[in-house]
């Protein structure tokens, strides 16, 4: 099953409550949407096929685990030593919840 598919079922088997709300089931289908966009997008990378911006902090996975790296100017780092500079994953960290300058104009 597609994820619009999924999106539409899922709109389609709301609580009649729902509907009360006044919430169109499109309106539904598409926030559900939005958000499995988000998840998957949020998922692990993989550096061979994505690499992440220069001098951005993430959070990194080579075959001695899990660590806090850098990568910058096409260099990974970490003040781990057991990090090998050549992860198999790595995953962005957000910015910290209430951090204003992770808010734009469209957040307000």
């Amino acid at each position: 099953m597609t994820t619009e598919e999924k999106a539409k079922a899922y709109a389609e088997n709301l609580p009649v409550a729902a509907a009360t709300w006044g919430m169109r089931k499109s309106v539904i289908a598409d926030a559900y949407l939005a958000g499995a966009t988000e998840a998957l997008a949020s998922q692990w990378k993989d550096p061979k096929v994505e690499l992440p911006e220069t001098d951005a902090d993430v959070v990194a996975i080579d075959a001695n685990g899990l660590h806090i790296a850098a990568y910058f100017d096409g260099e990974w780092y970490s003040s781990d030593d057991e990090f090998t500079r050549n992860p198999q994953m790595w995953l962005p960290i957000p910015p910290p919840k209430g951090d204003p300058d992770s808010f734009d104009e469209t957040d307000k």
